[in-house]
């Protein structure tokens, strides 16, 4: 809507496209010289197609200004005190898309900023489960948690670049990826 130059990146190329050509039509209203739109779907955890996409984005448009890092993982799962959970825990989804896809992509990006000698935005999206109590799974919590500490040590870190890196951490959000229960849908209509 503000007619700048996007590159879409998901996880799913069904999805991607037609969110790209949900996009595309109202970077239709910008003048044709302003809004751009491309897309790449991905696999987060491949930190050589991460690298590939901001490659990408940079060839694309010549250049990278904002990067908004919003993957995300939440599903039911095991608690702490179930049998298999030491096992399991390290390598569930919430911990490889949450931390080490969001890693990855970070990385990719301030290599670029470094690289470059150019100052950058980062916006990197949490949840609340990451700094509140909150009733779920415990790798989901964990993932959270560590997302908004590295976001914080990587913000300390490359300031003095000109490189501002955020979190945003909200609450509740009714998508399809949200656990469908009455106290969710009661938290998402309130």
């Amino acid at each position: 809507r503000e007619c700048g130059a996007v590159m879409l990146v998901g996880h799913n190329e069904e999805k991607t496209i037609r969110v790209a050509k949900e996009v595309s039509q109202e970077a239709s209203k910008c003048p044709p010289q302003t809004a751009k739109l491309a897309w790449s779907a991905i696999d987060i955890r491949n930190l050589s197609a991460v690298r590939s996409t901001v490659l990408l984005t940079v060839q694309h448009f010549g250049h990278l200004n904002i990067a908004v890092n919003s993957a995300g993982y939440a599903a039911p799962g095991l608690q702490i005190g179930d049998p298999s959970f030491p096992e399991t825990f390290t390598d569930s989804m919430p911990m490889e898309i949450n931390v080490r896809g969001t890693l990855n992509m970070m990385n990719a990006q301030l290599r670029y900023w470094i690289a470059t000698d150019t100052p950058g935005v980062m916006v990197n999206i949490a949840s609340i489960a990451g700094h509140e109590a909150y009733a779920a799974p415990p790798d989901y919590i964990t993932s959270k948690w560590a997302m908004i500490g590295f976001s914080k040590q990587a913000a300390l870190q490359y300031a003095h670049s000109g490189i501002r890196i955020n979190v945003v951490a909200p609450g509740a959000v009714k998508t399809p990826m949200l656990p469908q229960s009455p106290q969710i849908d009661a938290i998402t209509e309130a």
